[in-house]
């Protein structure tokens, strides 16, 4: 009832709208923001093609989906790291292929970063392009559109 004193909720996401919405009729979402003086990629050109993504919640963060492209995707010599919060639940309990690592320990800001930039890109199932090139079916081209320059 006190979201009622505000004109408008904003919310770092969709999945938010609706939890607000039955409280509220202005909820609009605003992405968190991004510094990129420091949250850029930095990995060495010449290792792996190494593929970021993590989240706290497995199936919300499309986690399933981003190992089932970069499994799709094959492609050689590629690793996918994945930091999935140590307190979350739902992390499958597999034996994972040696190119997928799974991370589960708390990290500082200085160990987000050395991690964040040890990657080629970063992926997330929220975005639009991957989304849409699970649903055509073509996973190699998620990764080949961002290349070494970003995320997907």
């Amino acid at each position: 009832r006190w979201l009622s004193q505000y004109d408008q909720i904003l919310v770092p996401c969709e999945h938010n709208v609706p939890v607000f919405g039955e409280h509220h009729p202005d909820v609009a979402v605003v992405p968190l923001g991004v510094d990129h003086t420091v949250w850029s990629p930095g990995a060495d050109p010449d290792g792996p093609f190494k593929v970021l993504a993590g989240g706290s919640l497995w199936q919300r963060k499309g986690l399933d989906k981003v190992v089932e492209a970069f499994q799709r995707a094959s492609i050689p010599g590629s690793v996918l790291e994945i930091k999935a919060a140590p307190h979350a639940l739902d992390v499958p309990k597999v034996k994972w292929p040696e190119n997928i690592r799974l991370l589960r320990t708390w990290m500082g800001i200085e160990e987000q970063v050395a991690w964040f930039r040890s990657g080629i890109c970063g992926c997330s199932c929220r975005c639009p392009v991957l989304k849409e090139r699970l649903v055509e079916g073509n996973p190699q081209g998620v990764f080949h559109d961002v290349g070494n320059h970003g995320f997907a």
